[in-house]
């Protein structure tokens, strides 16, 4: 089985411990759900429109990653929770994002100060074929 539809490969991140494995991506089902999502499913407040407008330059490691699956990073399925901001002024973020095809519940890697795992603790996605949800923490806004 091709693990994705197209002719697109994801290498595996070097980590001590990665967990699972992602079965497949259908790259071209999750890059036009991504086409179809307007602005105006995203959260509107203040901390989430910076967070859409600025973590595609800030993270170019983590969009390189997530676009390879097909996943647009400045639309994530659940706005990010927080914008904590800690002593020196940064701002954490996390976010879920979509991806159609099959992945191990627990698919786990590390990409730089990125920890990525499938998740199942969040809102109902409403999609009914087969797709997983990816949960990425760490993503500080210095």
């Amino acid at each position: 089985m091709m693990l994705f539809k197209r002719k697109k490969k994801i290498e595996p991140f070097k980590i001590e411990t990665p967990k699972g494995d992602i079965q497949y991506v259908d790259i071209d089902k999750t890059k036009d759900y991504y086409k179809t999502k307007s602005d105006k499913d995203l959260c509107q407040c203040e901390t989430c429109k910076i967070y859409y407008k600025e973590v595609k330059e800030r993270m170019p490691d983590l969009d390189m990653y997530l676009s390879e699956m097909g996943v647009d990073i400045t639309k994530p399925f659940e706005a990010p929770a927080y914008g904590l901001k800690l002593d020196k002024g940064y701002e954490v973020y996390f976010a879920w994002y979509i991806v159609f095809g099959k992945c191990d519940a627990d698919y786990a890697r590390k990409l730089g100060q990125h920890t990525i795992f499938a998740t199942g603790g969040h809102p109902k996605t409403g999609v009914e074929e087969d797709h997983f949800v990816l949960m990425v923490e760490n993503i500080i806004f210095k």
